[in-house]
């Protein structure tokens, strides 16, 4: 919904030399409803007999025609606010000890005798299975290519 002060504005900044679009950025309007609103002001010009407005560049156009107010800063206490309490000690109900986590399993690399002897105890080799994925992180071009 656009108010009247908006319409308004819209229209000074336009004969002012704005274009309709930085117009309709600057006061928060969307551009095909600005560029409506333009039309109309334009036809009424036409019937009037009155001349249109030059375009202004972005160097041309006046920096103050719109001025916004500026953003302060909500005024700070006096007096600091003091720190929160501490909070009680908690209750001494026996606690029992968490069971024993396993050990990880160390990350070192095994020797090479470790290694023999892990063969001679049984150990062998084998493949682990890993499935293709489901998504494919590329494309084969053509067609599918402009779908993204």
């Amino acid at each position: 919904m656009i108010t009247d002060q908006q319409k308004v504005d819209l229209q000074m900044l336009w004969l002012n030399g704005w274009p309709v679009y930085s117009a309709a950025t600057q006061l928060g309007i969307r551009h095909s409803i600005a560029r409506r609103l333009i039309d109309k002001t334009k036809l009424q010009l036409t019937r009037d007999g009155k001349p249109w407005p030059r375009a202004l560049g972005p160097t041309e156009r006046p920096l103050a025609t719109l001025v916004l107010p500026r953003r302060t800063a909500p005024p700070r206490p006096a007096t600091p606010p003091a720190p929160p309490a501490p909070l009680p000690p908690p209750p001494s109900a026996p606690l029992a000890a968490p069971p024993a986590e396993p050990k990880p399993p160390s990350q070192r690399r095994p020797t090479f005798e470790e290694q023999l002897a892990r063969i001679a105890a049984g150990a062998r080799l084998t493949r682990t299975f890993k499935p293709p994925s489901a998504d494919h992180p590329f494309t084969l071009g053509g067609v599918g290519s402009s779908l993204l």
